[in-house]
């Protein structure tokens, strides 16, 4: 009974192996898919900064008060992309390798990540002012990483990007713009906005761990197909196994004739069998020349 319950364990641990290795596989993939999605998302934004200052260069004096602030942004923009393919190269040595990213360097990239629209948005208060600077797009691009974070497939990075998210936004907005151009007191105002920022966070998590718990329902069920594909298959035929996963546990079953048909050689037979073929065999013979011999003296008669 106990070397039994020890198989039994070690099977459960081999079992539970595989799982987390596989499981481990689909978050680097989807971590890849988000990590691809930021380095086009940087491409795009100096695509569009570019065309903005051939098109309409009114619009980017207007916004960075000449093109040093536009240079400026440019230079973070060039800076996020290199980033992000460092951390692409480095989740695909580990998928290649089949280890997880440390979850202190999650956090990190998490933090440095989603620093960048603040960053950028206390370049946009030097030049525009703080009213029309948090009133501008800036503040929005943290919608981009929060949106994003789901793909982690992790409830509290996707929480920690947003709470990041919401501390950077508010801490800009009450150092630079604690009160309005009448002297009202503006702390209410963005208290509400990072509030919302943190909450789509959160809900971002939400939807992220929910998508991990598909994801490791898909590959547990997998997994025991596998097993049972293995264990049925080296007996019956794969349409039988086929038949058995989709019928699952279901009494059900039929009846049907067979007929079997085995080839036996001498060589296959126990010895006992053989000495007893062959003690047959020397009676039989025996008696055939006896029977002989007797035909012949009646007939000499």
């Amino acid at each position: 009974m106990t070397s039994f319950a020890s198989r039994k364990a070690r099977q459960h641990a081999v079992l539970s192996e595989e799982f987390e290795r596989e499981l481990t596989r689909e978050v680097l993939r989807t971590e890849l898919l988000r990590v691809r999605a930021l380095i086009m998302t940087g491409c795009v934004m100096m695509v569009f900064l570019t065309a903005i200052s051939l098109t309409a260069p009114v619009v980017v004096d207007r916004v960075w008060r000449g093109t040093g602030g536009l240079v400026e942004v440019y230079g973070l923009l060039i800076g996020f992309i290199l980033l992000e393919v460092w951390i692409h190269t480095q989740i695909r040595r580990n998928l290649r390798l089949g280890r997880d990213v440390p979850a202190v360097r999650r956090y990190i990239g998490a933090l440095i990540e989603t620093s960048l629209p603040t960053v950028i948005l206390l370049l946009q208060i030097r030049t525009m002012g703080a009213s029309q600077a948090l009133g501008f797009a800036e503040p929005l691009m943290y919608f981009i990483f929060i949106i994003l974070s789901t793909l982690r497939l992790d409830f509290w990075l996707s929480t920690f990007t947003g709470f990041v998210a919401a501390a950077g936004l508010f801490v800009v907005a009450l150092i630079y713009d604690s009160a309005s151009g009448i002297g009202e007191p503006q702390t209410y105002f963005h208290a509400v906005r990072s509030t919302i920022i943190l909450i789509c966070g959160v809900l971002a998590g939400s939807v992220g761990a929910q998508l991990r718990r598909q994801f490791a329902a898909s590959i547990a069920a997998a997994t025991a197909r596998d097993r049972v594909t293995n264990l049925f298959g080296q007996h019956v035929s794969p349409q039988v196994v086929e038949r058995l996963m989709a019928e699952g546990t279901s009494a059900a079953g039929d009846v049907r004739r067979v007929a079997v048909m085995s080839s036996i050689s001498a060589a296959s037979l126990p010895a006992r069998s053989r000495a007893r073929r062959r003690r047959s065999s020397t009676g039989s013979t025996a008696r055939s020349r006896c029977w002989s011999r007797f035909s012949t003296a009646r007939a000499g008669s």
